[in-house]
């Protein structure tokens, strides 16, 4: 594996983190006590699991959309680069038919 994949399973854990843990706390203040340990363990590690799924679903849906966006700017770029080739081209065109008078 490469730094960048290193990287990006570490946004994703931290991501999941980021969503899970305020949720795991809540679930056990809220019901600590009318459920037991067992199940609440069960529950977390559900929870736990839950979050990291989401975390690599909206990580992929961010991949797309950045694919997505540097795709139409290097379209846009290379438009650009054609128009700008292209202007020359008929300024010297029009420089050759251009008749002198005297």
């Amino acid at each position: 594996m490469t730094r960048k994949d290193y990287v990006r399973y570490a946004k994703i854990f931290g991501l999941s983190l980021l969503v899970s843990v305020p949720l795991l706390i809540a679930l056990d203040i809220l019901i600590s006590t009318h459920i037991s340990q067992v199940v609440l363990v069960i529950l977390n590690v559900a929870l736990i699991i839950a979050g990291f799924v989401g975390a690599i679903f909206i990580a992929e849906k961010r991949a797309k959309h950045i694919a997505k966006k540097r795709q139409e700017f290097l379209e846009k770029q290379k438009q650009e680069t054609q128009q700008t080739t292209q202007q020359p081209n008929i300024q010297q065109n029009n420089k050759k038919h251009k008749k002198k008078h005297k």
